[in-house]
């Protein structure tokens, strides 16, 4: 499953390969246009995305 979110910074579209199966995560991913950090919250039910916040990772 791959997460396609808006960059907290620029927002440009980031397509992120994911390889959790885990049904919450959160990490730091840098955009690839402008290098900013986003931090990225997801919960997954049933395989879906229901819950996605993408803020600020510099803080």
């Amino acid at each position: 499953m791959a997460l396609t979110i808006d960059c907290f910074f620029c927002y440009e579209k980031i397509v992120i390969p994911n390889e959790e199966e885990f049904n919450y995560s959160e990490f730091i991913w840098d955009c690839d246009v402008c290098c900013n950090p986003n931090l990225i919250k997801y919960q997954l039910k049933n395989e879906e995305i229901i819950d996605l916040e993408v803020i600020s990772g510099n803080e």
